[in-house]
């Protein structure tokens, strides 16, 4: 244990005899701790049993979409990967399957260990990953990626892309990290006014290739008024997973879905348009005729020149896109509905069907 990085121990214990699955398996533990068999020194491990205690609750990656959406944290910088609400609803729901790993997933799952270490050696602090549940709100759960054995510093590591890393080398957390920093305050700690003051986040962003090391120390009081908020949030959208309220309101769902309802009637009207025009169609043609005007219609067979190609004609004439915006009308705000898109979900089952 370094100096400048409370831990609240008088002698900290030497890594060598410590067991780090039960680092904070203590009567007087501020949260319930969650023992999850894996054979992954990762905060994220991806066992069956892991991802089955994740989806029966919410864990504090998913306060980085809650925060957002709700205006907790600011609107930008906002990363690609942040969707809507209604998203994260159906994969809790199990209506819909969360997006597999993607090379930055994996990167930062095999850097983990790597950062973790880099961490005790800059630090002194021994720490784990440790799986645990607010005492009053059960279903607020957190994968910590670290901990110290105090339980007064929570660590988060990042293997982050270049602009997500140069925050850090500034001394400063990204904004949209910080609801997830709150999230696991409030498992750690419980309700934000009764966490110790001398508590700490240290954010770690580390690049696994160069070992590479930041860490950015936010003072626990500095996220209270944020973890309060949150909290608020994560019960109410809690309430909208188990189906006993709305994500927008009773007036938005009852206005969507009678949108949806109309639209429905209207998709059915078109196929019956559809069918009628075809029936006119053939009616025409085994008549003979290129024309028949009466009850309230009038068919007929037309010649109609085809659309030029855009495209090719500029090629042609040598002219580029960038030419063209110059042309270009001004910008409009337009009111626009579309459907949503869904993935649908799949049983575990099948995901190995799949897979062999």
């Amino acid at each position: 244990h370094r100096p400048g990085f409370p831990c609240n121990h008088a002698t900290p214990p030497r890594p060598g005899n410590i067991d780090r699955q039960h680092v904070l398996a203590r009567p007087d533990a501020p949260m319930k701790i969650v023992h999850i068999p894996h054979d992954n020194p990762s905060g994220s491990p991806d066992s069956p049993e892991w991802l089955a205690w994740r989806k029966e609750g919410l864990g504090s990656s998913d306060s980085i979409f809650i925060a957002h959406e709700k205006r907790l944290i600011p609107a930008d910088p906002k990363p690609s990967w942040i969707k809507p609400l209604a998203w994260l609803v159906r994969v809790k729901q199990g209506v819909e399957r969360a997006d597999g790993d993607t090379w930055a997933t994996i990167r930062g799952k095999h850097g983990e260990s790597i950062a973790r270490a880099l961490y005790e050696q800059q630090t002194g602090n021994v720490v784990a990953p440790i799986f645990g549940e607010m005492d009053e709100y059960p279903f607020i759960r957190a994968s910590f990626d670290a901990m110290t054995l105090c339980g007064g510093t929570i660590v988060e590591i990042k293997c982050p892309g270049a602009a997500a890393h140069a925050y850090a080398m500034l001394g400063t957390v990204p904004s949209y990290y910080l609801p997830q920093l709150a999230h696991q305050g409030l498992v750690a700690w419980g309700e934000p006014d009764t966490w110790p003051q001398d508590a700490e986040f240290h954010y770690v962003s580390c690049v696994p290739e160069t070992r590479e090391c930041v860490i950015v120390r936010v003072p626990a009081p500095q996220l209270q008024a944020l973890a309060g908020k949150l909290l608020r949030e994560l019960i109410a959208f809690w309430a909208v997973v188990r189906g006993e309220s709305s994500l927008h309101g009773e007036d938005y769902a009852r206005l969507a879905q009678a949108y949806l309802a109309a639209e429905r009637v209207v998709e059915k009207a078109k196929e019956t348009l559809e069918e009628r025009r075809k029936a006119l169609e053939r009616f025409l043609l085994e008549s003979g005729r290129d024309k028949i005007v009466g009850e309230g219609l009038n068919i007929s067979f037309v010649e109609k020149r085809g659309a030029i190609d855009y495209d090719a004609a500029l090629r042609d004439l040598g002219v580029g896109a960038d030419a063209l915006e110059r042309f270009r009308k001004p910008m409009q705000r337009i009111f626009s509905i579309r459907k949503e898109k869904l993935k649908p979900a799949i049983d575990a089952a099948t995901s190995r069907e799949a897979a062999a």
